[in-house]
């Protein structure tokens, strides 16, 4: 019975995006900007982030506090290790335009003597969702831990309100097929109390391109959510 409904779940999910494709094309959609996470302002909680917690600290969804929308993620930490949140793997395309970035706020900030201690989000593309990578690209912005390519975008020790840092990686490499976020918060020996909202994840696709960029268990009744993106065509 389980395995029918399972069957009957991916039956219904095909059926969910050829309809939309056909919509999509009917209505001549035009965009070229593709947000890759379906989650990215924490509206449906903490669904598509994974939390790394240690003793004496905390993450949690704040409906007091947002950049926009009705949540964000308020995340506590001392400096005895990182309090973060980190994606699944991305699919991304080589060679399209690419932007990482996200919006913080800050109390009782402080970073550690490490680039990669403090409230920040570390991120890297990888070749395959095993783990590997290029080593000392070409156009490597940041370079860490032996010639691993991070983007590293940190915020400075403090108080401060809602702010937009953003990545100088422009475009994905041509060796890449996935990117994820290793880890956005604070980081290691850094501490305070930090808030995180509308991370952005976005690749600036071709017009009259259609695609699945992530699937995930959570609707109701279907047990799995879709996320597709259009562009024109």
């Amino acid at each position: 019975m389980a395995k029918l409904k399972k069957k009957n779940n991916t039956i219904l999910i095909i059926v969910i995006v050829i309809a939309f494709f056909i919509f999509a094309q009917q209505q001549g959609f035009i965009g070229a900007l593709v947000s890759l996470h379906s989650n990215s302002g924490f509206e449906d909680g903490l669904t598509g982030w994974t939390e790394n917690l240690h003793t004496g600290s905390s993450i949690a969804l704040d409906s007091t506090e947002s950049h926009s929308g009705l949540n964000s993620v308020k995340l506590i930490s001392d400096s005895t290790g990182s309090t973060t949140l980190g994606s699944d793997y991305i699919s991304v395309t080589p060679g399209l335009p690419f932007t990482i970035g996200f919006w913080g706020k800050g109390e009782n900030i402080v970073t550690g003597a490490n680039p990669w201690d403090g409230f920040q989000l570390i991120g890297r593309f990888y070749s395959d969702t095993s783990g590997n990578f290029v080593e000392n690209p070409v156009g490597c912005e940041e370079c860490y831990c032996e010639g691993h390519c991070f983007d590293v975008l940190g915020f400075p020790e403090g108080n401060f309100d809602w702010t937009y840092i953003e990545s100088s990686t422009t475009a994905v490499p041509s060796w890449a097929n996935y990117y994820k976020i290793i880890g956005v918060g604070i980081h290691v020996d850094g501490s305070g109390t930090a808030w995180i909202d509308d991370v952005v994840i976005e690749m600036e696709v071709p017009e009259g391109t259609c695609g699945v960029t992530d699937v995930y268990y959570g609707w109701p009744g279907i047990n799995q959510a879709i996320q597709i993106w259009v562009a024109g065509g």
